[in-house]
């Protein structure tokens, strides 16, 4: 989004106030704020089957490669798999859908 903010304004646009898009990110849970980084850059898009649901082998091969203790993927897991509902609920009501 910066990156398309900065082009923008390159080109002449005012700058949008873009505060409503990072705020939250204040009082996130700094660990949330790690997997929602993670979920971006290796998930997204990582489904099992033809369903909806997020891959558990995909998840458990990003943790390998981010480096997430044995101990901690569990609610690592747990915390991915809830991101990636709540991006899906965003999804489906965008289309429209209840």
């Amino acid at each position: 989004m910066l990156d398309t903010e900065a082009r923008l304004i390159a080109e002449g646009a005012p700058p949008r106030d873009l505060s409503e898009y990072s705020a939250w990110r204040r009082e996130a849970d700094p660990a949330n704020l790690y997997l929602l980084s993670v979920y971006s850059s290796f998930l997204v898009g990582q489904y099992a089957g033809m369903g909806d649901a997020l891959n558990i082998d995909a998840i458990q091969s990003v943790l390998d490669l981010v480096g997430v203790d044995h101990d901690d993927r569990i609610e690592a897991t747990r915390r991915l798999v809830t991101l990636h509902r709540l991006v899906r609920d965003q999804q489906e009501l965008r289309k429209g859908k209840p």
